[in-house]
């Protein structure tokens, strides 16, 4: 028979198994919902910066239609600045011409025609010259650009004509490689420590191990009541019969003596038997067999195991 001490080492040493290996799967679980929500954030954040990127290249590729418009006003602007300053300019020229010519053709035409009178063709050119400067005069008054004193009065200022329709978005350019790759950040710190699992169905019974270190020495052997007659065998009430089995080496300790039935033929009765250890020394172990009433066996045989 298996010592009960040698039956509850292994109980405990299968326990502890089952518990290390469910310890192991709840550590895996956890790290694996570690790494799906660390993924999924990614994504998402991956995501996002995808969108932003979009809108800033949008509002880059508007600035920069922006920029050329008011680049090409600008220039506009200057062109007709330029023009107006150099037909100003040629305008005035042409008045202080006209003004100086003026003077020195006045003071020709104050010439006695008395003095011309004997040169008809001199007065011919004279008036010639006279009507050509008024109607060059008069040209030169009704084009824009000159002074005040060519023109009317300031009329008031238009209505400002209606805005123009914004012109059509240009294609979107190229999209731009992706940048180099970011280094790797430091690892974030450790989430807590998750609950701890139900405890799993219980295994079933596993074979005896080996005897371990322990156990440092075991004697095995039987005792049996012998032929009748003996006690048990006749008479009435309670009655014993005591064997004294010799182990074969002596023990350096009291040993623990297990027992078990071996034998048993009935004769009579009812059947009724009791074993028990009376006592045990280093040497030797003594075993008693009982029975009681009316019962009487032939014979009966224990199994003694003996271990320290």
């Amino acid at each position: 028979m298996i010592p009960e001490k040698l039956v509850l080492q292994g109980r405990d040493h299968s326990s502890r198994g089952l518990v290390i290996q469910l310890l192991a799967a709840g550590v895996f679980l956890v790290a694996a919902c570690l790494v799906l929500w660390q993924g999924a954030e990614l994504r998402e954040r991956r995501a996002v910066l995808d969108r932003v990127l979009g809108e800033v290249a949008l509002q880059s590729g508007e600035i920069r239609y922006l920029r050329e418009e008011v680049y090409l006003l600008q220039k506009d602007r200057e062109d007709e600045e330029t023009h107006s300053e150099t037909q100003k300019d040629t305008s005035l020229q042409d008045l202080t011409a006209e003004n100086e010519s003026e003077s020195t053709d006045g003071d020709a035409d104050s010439v006695d025609l008395d003095d011309v009178k004997d040169t008809p063709w001199r007065l011919e050119d004279v008036l010639h010259g006279r009507s050509k400067r008024s109607a060059k005069l008069s040209i030169v008054c009704n084009t824009p650009g000159l002074p005040s004193r060519c023109r009317g009065p300031i009329g008031l200022p238009g209505p400002r004509g209606p805005r123009g329709y914004k012109g059509e978005k240009g294609d979107q350019g190229p999209r731009s490689l992706p940048g180099p790759r970011g280094q790797k950040g430091d690892r974030g710190p450790a989430g807590p420590r998750g609950a701890r699992g139900l405890p799993g169905a219980k295994g079933e019974r596993g074979s005896p191990g080996p005897v371990g270190p322990h156990v440092r020495q075991c004697d095995k052997g039987r005792v049996d009541t012998g032929a009748p007659t003996h006690s048990l065998n006749a008479g009435l009430g309670t009655r014993d019969v005591c064997k004294i089995f010799r182990f074969r080496n002596a023990f350096p300790g009291v040993p623990v003596v297990h027992i078990g039935l071996a034998h048993l033929d009935h004769h009579a009765g009812q059947e009724r038997i009791h074993t028990y250890v009376k006592r045990a020394t280093t040497t030797m172990a003594e075993v008693c067999m009982r029975t009681w009433a009316d019962t009487q066996w032939v014979r009966v045989g224990v199994d003694i195991l003996a271990c320290l």
